[in-house]
């Protein structure tokens, strides 16, 4: 178990860092991300974090999308979430 959670944790933060970066991205809501509100409490009460996290769209009504991430692959994820993006300008 502890290796699948070390997965979920990794995975997710790369996806999320990934987000801070796309242009159709308002915000990531990860606490594992300097940006996030009050990492510093994150970091100092917590050791990891697990593949769940959320971000926040551009678009008109700014929808909050929540992501959990388990074991499939990270290239993966990140093209499908590309695909949703680029669907997102149209």
């Amino acid at each position: 178990m502890g290796v699948r959670l070390e997965r979920h944790q990794e995975s997710a933060f790369a996806i999320a860092r990934g987000l801070e970066g796309e242009e159709e991205v308002a915000q990531v809501l990860h606490p594992a991300l300097p940006s996030f509100p009050d990492h510093d409490i994150w970091k100092r009460d917590f050791k990891g974090a697990s593949g769940i996290f959320s971000f926040v769209l551009k678009v008109a009504g700014r929808p909050v999308l929540r992501l959990q991430i388990g074991l499939k692959d990270v290239r993966d994820l990140i093209g499908d979430i590309e695909k949703g993006l680029f669907a997102s300008k149209e």
